[in-house]
């Protein structure tokens, strides 16, 4: 899912999860991975992804969909998951667990949220240039992410990759790491450019659409703070 696809999600479909307050997801959020982070029970974090799969379900998010942003947590931990399962697998399925719950959390957060009034509650707590740099980190990751799927793609469509040399993949993948990192300088010098063009002062005017508090709103915060207690117990 590219960075189009979240924007169209939180943008464009209507849920009883994006008719929440932005404010009341951001404490929910908070909350539940609060309980994340403190759990220790199989059970706490087996409710937790529970009911984070329900929001994902129920927020119209397709389940290719889920399982494509629980990839990229399950790939970039499976070596320190697989230290801790060959020891002690009960601590090793925690945290696999654990991180998918991060994951899923998140994806609740972006996916029912438009960007704009996420960052806009943000620098209500926030700093504004920290909140800034939130903000064009956002974007930035998803536009790198896609140049590293087409980076993989040219590598194997070129004959890079091969299953049996993995020194040679290893030399191929650091190479194209090497020019992403390049590019994204170039990127990063380029979209300040721009802004400064564009009179950028230090703080970009974030508003947030109104909306009233609900029965629903803190019904959300109460479960998610409930599941908080319950981890910490």
């Amino acid at each position: 899912m590219h960075l189009a696809d979240i924007d169209y999600q939180a943008l464009s479909k209507r849920s009883w999860l994006h008719d929440r307050r932005t404010d009341v997801k951001v404490i929910s959020t908070l909350l539940v991975l609060i309980a994340v982070l403190a759990a220790q029970s199989l059970t706490i974090l087996v409710v937790i992804l529970c009911f984070l799969f329900t929001a994902l379900i129920s927020s119209k998010l397709s389940v290719k969909a889920i399982l494509q942003f629980s990839f990229y947590p399950l790939f970039f931990s499976s070596i320190f998951i697989s230290v801790l399962w060959s020891t002690n697998p009960t601590l090793g399925l925690i945290s696999l667990l654990k991180a998918l719950s991060s994951a899923w959390l998140m994806v609740t957060l972006v996916a029912t949220t438009a960007y704009v009034d996420l960052f806009a509650t943000l620098s209500k707590v926030l700093p504004a240039l920290l909140v800034d740099l939130f903000l064009f980190t956002y974007r930035s990751f998803f536009i790198l992410l896609e140049k590293v799927s087409d980076l993989m793609k040219v590598i194997r469509l070129r004959g890079g990759y091969n299953p049996y040399h993995p020194i040679r993949n290893i030399k191929n993948f650091s190479s194209a790491l090497a020019l992403l990192f390049i590019r994204a300088f170039e990127m990063n010098d380029r979209m300040y450019q721009i802004y400064s063009l564009r009179g950028y002062t230090g703080k970009l005017p974030l508003r947030e659409e109104a909306k009233p508090w609900m029965l629903s709103d803190f019904t959300l915060i109460m479960f998610s703070l409930i599941l908080m207690i319950g981890a910490m117990l």
